[in-house]
């Protein structure tokens, strides 16, 4: 029987599905103790290039998975968290971050007895687990415990069997396995596990059994990471241009470094060997892993420029799409979703404001334009093409909520469900602005073309007290300024009630001449209410946006008992 015959073989994959499970359990709950920061982390540490190589490091190490790790880059650079440049620097330094496990490895599980701690840490993690479940922090300490006893537990099933197999079978044969053989399957059994800590730990155990040499587990080790970017290579597919260059940097990286690799494999062992006198080859493994690596920085650090200059080049002008930012940034990573989420709404608040002013038939360009409308102006908001505009406007409304629901199913802190919360009042108020003008544009056009210049001269009137607010408006949206944006919208409000009731007064001026007719009267008054409701749910929608928590409910409670006309 398959199941009696071969208990070492099957001891080695219960081994292997254990280490992964336990990778699978550290992963998770490193992601949400660590990512919570992540993104502050990650924006201190792009200043320049030593720094975003060593917050590569310092991440990697945290999360044990260089994999993961770069996946999240892809969705911060996907954000736009942060740049290009800075992206390379930190892929540099997670894939040196990923040897950490070899060394966590050999000076744990290979020199001391695991199965104690091992057992420990599965019983401390199950049990903190199961008792304190509504502790969020807790419940995922005892996760990472959890899946670090497995992770242990599993290397030390693929020991004992692998001594167990040497003893049992005829292995020479492996030894005189073509080294590109050797290299495919590093390559290919990383990519299937998703996980180069395995393949690291198959090496390990193989090489402290006898079952492999140094050297063909080294070369395992190079295929190994190799196989990382196919994982990166996939979930960047069909991502945003700047996803793509990321995915290509981490290819181009690991390519690199392979070649490197196999060219100083001998020296660098022959070197451990008589000049740091290391005989042991676990240590020595780790250590070239680590080591090829570290001069693969060394090297393409001082081309890191070139290397962003060339990515930038490839893979442009690709990205046709309603939305601009949350396309292709996963909702799965709570931190680069809701920065994606932020900025979609800023430019969609944006639009909103180019669409009213083409509404009262105002120049944007002689107003304002942001470098981002500039790129945008030749396809978007033409003065003939209002409608066609709104509903473009609408679409990224859609997209915008379909993409907050999804951010809402993943795990949040209660600052973040606010936060979103605030956002997706913002994207409401921008549509009710737009769409309470998109209602009286016709109105709006007849008065402009008017032969009854009492109606005509009230347009205009309104038409120039329109464009001074919407100018004044845009400079407070447009500033970072977060103290003066609070007192500023305040400004704002006051002047949009001034701006109606002088309408007002001039409308009941042309009344008393008997200017205008009962249904011209009715139409521009209705067209004076709307204005002002739009120019007020405009900077109800920036306030939601721009201003924090607090100075954003302390507006809302200023004017809670107001009513709008």
């Amino acid at each position: 029987m398959l199941f009696s015959n071969q208990p070492d073989i099957w001891e080695l994959l219960a081994g292997l599905g254990i280490f992964l499970f336990g990778m699978y359990f550290l992963e998770g709950a490193l992601k949400i103790l660590v990512g919570r920061n992540f993104k502050k982390f990650l924006r201190n540490t792009t200043d320049n290039t030593f720094k975003s190589i060593l917050g590569g490091l310092i991440i990697t190490i945290l999360l044990q998975s260089s994999s993961v790790v770069t996946l999240m880059l892809l969705a911060f650079v996907g954000s736009g968290i942060i740049n290009l440049r800075a992206a390379v620097g930190i892929i540099f330094g997670a894939n040196l971050g990923s040897t950490f496990t070899g060394w966590l490895f050999v000076l744990l599980g290979f020199t001391f007895d695991i199965d104690g701690f091992a057992f420990f840490f599965i019983t401390l993690g199950s049990l903190v687990m199961l008792s304190f479940s509504r502790f969020e922090k807790l419940y995922n300490s005892a996760s990472a415990l959890l899946g670090f006893g497995f992770l242990f537990l599993g290397l030390q099933f693929m020991k004992s069997s692998m001594g167990a197999i040497t003893e049992s079978v005829d292995l020479t044969g492996i030894e005189s396995l073509n080294q590109s053989l050797l290299f495919l399957i590093g390559l290919a059994l990383t990519a299937i596990m998703h996980s180069s800590s395995a393949m690291m730990v198959i090496a390990l155990s193989a090489l402290s059994a006898g079952v492999i040499s140094l050297e063909s587990a080294a070369i395992m080790i190079i295929g190994s990471d190799l196989g990382t970017t196919v994982t990166v290579f996939f979930g960047a597919l069909k991502g945003t241009p700047v996803k793509k260059q990321v995915a290509l940097c981490h290819v181009l990286f690991n390519v690199v470094t392979a070649i490197l690799a196999l060219l100083i494999l001998h020296p660098l062992l022959l070197f451990f060997n008589t000049v740091l006198s290391i005989t042991d080859p676990l240590y020595m493994l780790v250590l070239f892993h680590s080591s090829f690596n570290l001069i693969g920085i060394v090297l393409l650090s001082f081309f890191i420029g070139k290397i962003t200059r060339f990515l930038e080049l490839r893979f442009a002008g690709k990205n046709h799409q309603v939305t601009r930012f949350i396309g292709t940034v996963p909702a799965k990573v709570p931190e680069a979703a809701i920065e994606a989420l932020r900025r979609e709404i800023n430019w969609m608040i944006e639009q909103v404001f180019h669409l009213n002013l083409t509404a009262f038939n105002i120049s944007a360009g002689r107003l304002f334009i942001s470098e981002s409308m500039k790129k945008e102006k030749s396809v978007f908001l033409r003065i003939d093409s209002y409608l066609d505009d709104y509903t473009k406007i609408k679409q990224d409304e859609g997209k915008i909520v379909e993409y907050y629901l999804q951010i809402q199913n993943e795990n949040l802190t209660k600052d973040e469900v606010r936060l979103l919360n605030r956002y997706i009042h913002s994207v409401h108020h921008a549509m009710v602005s737009a769409k309470g003008l998109k209602g009286i544009v016709n109105n709006i056009k007849e008065f402009e073309n008017s032969s009854n210049d009492a109606k005509r001269n009230l347009y205009i009137f309104l038409k120039d007290r329109e464009a001074e607010f919407y100018l004044s408006l845009y400079a407070t949206f447009s500033s970072t300024e977060k103290v003066s944006q609070s007192v500023k919208l305040e400004e704002h409000l006051k002047k949009t009630q001034e701006i109606y009731d002088h309408f007002l007064t001039q409308l009941y001026l042309e009344i008393k001449n008997k200017s205008l007719t009962d249904l011209e009267i009715s139409t521009l008054l209705n067209v004076n209410r709307e204005a002002y409701n739009a120019n007020r749910a405009l900077i109800f929608s920036i306030k939601d946006l721009l201003l924090e928590s607090d100075a954003a409910e302390k507006f809302n409670n200023n004017h809670e008992e107001e009513n709008s006309k």
